[in-house]
């Protein structure tokens, strides 16, 4: 079987892939070895095996995805290491428990996916990896970052879903390149005081952190930000000027900093708290203001002025029956209110 992408979306990233041919069963690839450059093996149905002398034959794969891997753990062919052009792989089971050792030796890898949330550790080879711009890990069963991964200086991308993990490095700081920076961790930790290192990052999603180092605001110009669980909402992310997207997602902070109409850039705000009674009225300084989701919040009406913002679009609230859109009149797009 095989089938057309264009573009390939996984956690963490993207891979952008010319519009070409996606090869899902390995015999088939083999028909015309040097025309696959994107292979995608399901194990749902227990046929995922890649023999060891016929992988070599695709010289130009760069892409590989094993996903559905039913059991605890998962056997690649060494063979993969004589892949001169293979740049991504990605790796789905429910149950794996190690990444498989091969991984560790490829090392002209530059984007790496591994989800499963049995996996209990993963070992300090990670840092054979010099080339990887893009990692996204996720597991329920880790409870440790190995310092390794921050060795891996090159990194753009970064997502980490460890809930069990309560403590982060400083060593954070060394990865000097990050653009996108996703950690989804224990709400005990507390984030480390390296933010000022991170320069070039533009894209910071946080879950369940309670604590946000004042370092996140010096000299970043993050573009989008999401916080998840937050408690309150500090001053200082009005110095993010160059923000264009704002999410306050499932918190339970009762206020919104009066600054917030500092945000020239900011296009799309959402937020989402039952203890948010009211937005502040600079909220209409936002000249370039989109979208305004309010998610299961108390706020029951907004500062008519809302209507004279010229780049206003969509007003969505869910979670509030009692909300009166009558007043918008000159809001278009869908008005929600479940």
């Amino acid at each position: 079987m095989k089938i057309i992408a264009v573009i390939y979306l996984i956690l963490g990233g993207s891979l952008n892939l010319s519009a070409q041919e996606v090869f899902t069963n390995f015999n088939d690839a083999l028909k015309n070895p040097l025309k696959v450059f994107s292979l995608e093996i399901s194990c749902w149905s227990n046929d995922c095996i890649i023999p060891d002398n016929r992988i070599s034959e695709l010289k130009n794969l760069e892409y590989l995805r094993i996903y559905h891997v039913k059991s605890d753990s998962l056997i690649l062919p060494t063979e993969l290491i004589c892949l001169a052009k293979l740049r991504k792989l990605s790796i789905d089971g429910e149950h794996l428990k190690a990444i498989p050792p091969v991984v560790y030796k490829l090392i002209k890898l530059e984007e790496l996916g591994f989800f499963s949330n049995g996996l209990i550790s993963f070992t300090d080879d990670i840092a054979n990896l010099t080339n990887l711009t893009s990692l996204s890990i996720r597991s329920d069963s880790i409870n440790e970052i190995p310092h390794a991964l921050f060795d891996l200086t090159n990194l753009k991308e970064v997502y980490l879903k460890f809930p069990g993990v309560e403590t982060l490095s400083i060593d954070l700081g060394n990865l000097t390149q990050l653009i996108s920076l996703r950690l989804y961790l224990s709400e005990k930790v507390i984030l480390p005081d390296v933010f000022d290192k991170l320069a070039t990052l533009e894209f910071l999603d946080i879950w369940k952190t309670k604590t946000i180092p004042n370092t996140v605001n010096k000299g970043l110009t993050l573009k989008y930000f999401r916080q998840v669980g937050a408690d309150t909402i500090p001053d200082f992310i009005c110095e993010w000027k160059s923000l264009n997207k704002l999410v306050l997602d499932q918190g339970i902070y009762s206020t919104i900093p009066s600054c917030i109409g500092d945000l020239q850039k900011l296009e799309e705000l959402q937020l989402s708290s039952g203890k948010l009674h009211s937005l502040p009225k600079s909220i209409v300084q936002l000249k370039n203001l989109k979208s305004l989701e309010l998610i299961n919040t108390s706020v029951s009406e907004l500062d008519p002025q809302l209507n004279d913002l010229p780049n206003l679009r969509w007003i969505i609230v869910r979670g509030s029956k009692s909300f009166d859109f009558s007043k918008y009149k000159n809001i278009y797009g869908d008005k929600l209110s479940d």
